[in-house]
């Protein structure tokens, strides 16, 4: 039974209960779930292979559906059941009251509430009585309108999805107030170009929580690429300035490293771990969490600009085209310069290099020779081009991490192979399957937006819900 929610929903509270483990290694944690189904089995079985305990307490109004869960849960489930019929109709006109309430009878407080069956908005208000002053609630479906006025109740929340909601007891700094809009100049036909250029660097320090975000930046990071923005922050500091406008207060650079900042100061204040295997989710979890997380007292160091609104938006655009990208020729002759130096480890370490990953930048094998030869069939040797999620002009390849780990294993025999027969023997013994899809224009948009950035993995799951096992 998996939940009925969309994978990015999924994730977000998978890391949500990661950091949870990170945080509270021995911990017990509570939660509470109006509308059981399968979420309850599905996260409940998530903290287990996590190794932590808890105690899950469920409230459902369909007998169908408690019976469907009590049989695919653990003992640390409980199900607690308001039969309230089959009439979806008459539900919604029924009080309920009983199906809203019974959590507070219990007199527990929850690290965790998840907001997802009948009475949402009464349940949103319960919640608050029952949430600890650290813990979250989720609502799903949130992108209902008549869910606002319970939403606004809350010191602190956010989309994190379009249709998942996460508040907290915790006070936040507003980071997604856009700024009023200045009243349009009717008979302006052109914005005249009035750049005005910084003549003088100079760097000041100010608090975390006197600059917010733009509300226009198009620039993305991938969970991956800020967890390494994290682990060079970690190591080598804050060496980069955010540039603010200083009327607005807004950024005009250095969103991601203003983020950063926020997750390492919790990360410290937290006393975190995250250069560990679950580091890059703990840092992902953290991440969803800026809001809450920053602290007035700490201070950045800014460059203050005057800017236009229309200077503001073309310089962001700048910046981020500016930083280019990466030769990985460049960029294998520069890790061979370090391997001379004696820093080729540290090097490793810092770029988050597994030794099959290094050693493919050291060889530095081109895609054309490597996919050189008058065959190409099931039996390959796995090379760059396929264990890269290589990026071309809206191109993607996405491997799952048993199909990455499986890889890497059969490129370490075949590269330990000391005869031709034990490397074609070593070839033999892959089993890949591989699939090459094409889209454009809209299809593709919705396939991206569906497929997030793990499309091997979200094609498995979806698989996995719909594969009928023969026998």
């Amino acid at each position: 039974m998996i939940p009925d929610m969309k994978p990015a929903e999924v994730r977000v509270i998978e890391d949500e209960l990661r950091l949870f483990a990170a945080r509270r290694p021995l911990a017990v944690m509570e939660i509470l779930e109006w509308g059981a189904g399968g979420s309850t089995v599905y996260f409940s079985s998530f903290l287990e292979k996590l190794g932590v305990k808890c105690r899950w307490v469920a409230v459902e109004y369909s007998r169908k559906w408690a019976g469907a869960v009590r049989a695919a849960v653990g003992p640390a489930v409980h199900i607690e059941l308001f039969d309230v019929g089959n009439d979806e109709q008459a539900q919604r006109y029924m009080e309920m009251d009983s199906f809203v309430s019974y959590p507070a009878t219990l007199g527990r407080r929850f690290h965790f509430i998840l907001v997802d069956g009948r009475k949402r908005r009464r349940c949103l208000l319960e919640a608050l009585k029952l949430v600890r002053e650290d813990g979250v609630v989720y609502l799903h479906d949130a992108h209902r309108r008549y869910y606002r006025c319970a939403l606004a109740e809350y010191p602190s929340g956010e989309f994190i999805t379009p249709r998942l909601w996460r508040g907290s007891l915790q006070r936040r700094i507003d980071v997604t107030e856009k700024p009023a809009k200045a009243k349009k100049d009717k008979g302006r036909k052109a914005v005249e170009k009035k750049a005005q250029a910084l003549q003088r660097l100079t760097v000041e320090y100010v608090s975390a929580a006197a600059v917010r975000p733009n509300s226009y930046n198009p620039n993305r990071q991938s969970d991956h690429d800020f967890y390494l923005l994290i682990l060079s922050m970690l190591e080598d500091g804050f060496t980069q300035p955010i540039i603010v406008q200083k009327q607005t207060k807004e950024i005009v650079d250095g969103e991601h490293r203003w983020t950063g900042a926020i997750v390492m100061d919790a990360i410290k204040q937290q006393k975190l771990e995250v250069r560990g295997a679950d580091g890059e989710q703990v840092v992902a979890a953290l991440r969803h969490r800026r809001a809450e997380l920053i602290r007035p007292e700490m201070q950045l160091p800014v460059v203050m600009v005057d800017m236009t609104p229309e200077q503001m938006r073309i310089a962001t655009l700048r910046h981020n085209r500016a930083r280019g990208s990466e030769d990985m020729e460049l960029t294998a002759q520069v890790l061979r310069d370090l391997r001379e130096l004696g820093a080729l480890e540290w090097a490793q370490d810092s770029l988050q290099l597994d030794d099959v990953e290094l050693q493919r930048l050291l060889e530095d094998v081109q895609a054309p020779e490597a996919l050189a030869g008058e065959t190409f069939s099931e039996g390959w040797a796995p090379d760059a081009a396929h264990a890269n999620s290589g990026e071309g002009k809206g191109s993607n390849m996405s491997l799952t991490p048993e199909a990455l780990a499986r890889m890497r294993e059969q490129e370490k025999k075949i590269a330990e192979a000391k005869t031709e027969e034990e490397k074609a023997a070593a070839q033999r013994d892959i089993d890949i399957y591989r699939l090459a899809l094409v889209f454009s224009g809209e299809e593709a948009k919705v396939v991206k937006m569906t497929l997030g950035d793990r499309p091997a993995e979200r094609v498995l799951a979806m698989c996995r819900s719909v594969a009928v096992v023969p026998g």
